[in-house]
């Protein structure tokens, strides 16, 4: 989907302007450059970006502070002690698509047990799975489908910093 580049391009246009300072200004900058690039109405407020396409197409994404977006299925199993880092949902044709990242202190085995105890519990069938170790950190990754649905949760550690949990949710 065209979209989800262009809402990456506006995402890190806001995080290099709103890094300069210049708050207002640089929303302003940063939503006349994609606009005019792409085509698309651009509205960028504080850590929340909206792009709707010439089709109707939407793309919402927040930053610090986020949540989870609107429509975010609710069988899809979150991970209680983690925070929101940044969230994101794509809507084209009645098709939504969601994406979240997810920040906490826990272990990666840890985390990855948890989803994979709470997707089976909530009737979702494993797709697949992996885990590696290296000397940079452990990463894990789940993927299950219900009901024309696909969902994937990434989780890796991050030196120092603790541990990203990734969801991804759309259309099989």
């Amino acid at each position: 989907m065209r979209l989800r580049s262009i809402g990456l391009l506006v995402l890190c246009l806001v995080l290099a302007f709103g890094l300069a300072g210049c708050k207002k200004a640089s929303e302003t900058t940063a939503e006349k450059i994609v606009e005019s690039q792409t085509g698309a109405d651009v509205d960028i407020d504080q850590n929340k970006v909206t792009v709707t396409g010439e089709d109707g197409e939407t793309a919402v994404i927040e930053g610090a502070g986020a949540s989870l977006p609107d429509g975010f299925p609710s069988d899809i199993p979150v991970y209680d002690n983690a925070s929101i880092e940044a969230s994101a949902k794509f809507s084209d044709g009645g098709t939504d698509a969601f994406s979240v990242t997810m920040k906490t202190m826990d272990s990666v085995d840890t985390v990855f047990g948890w989803h994979k105890s709470q997707f089976e519990g909530k009737g979702w069938a494993s797709q697949g799975e992996f885990n590696s170790s290296t000397s940079e950190g452990a990463s894990a990754m789940l993927s299950y489908t219900k009901d024309g649905r696909v969902a994937t949760v990434g989780v890796n550690e991050v030196a120092g910093e603790g541990t990203m949990i990734t969801y991804a949710v759309g259309s099989e």
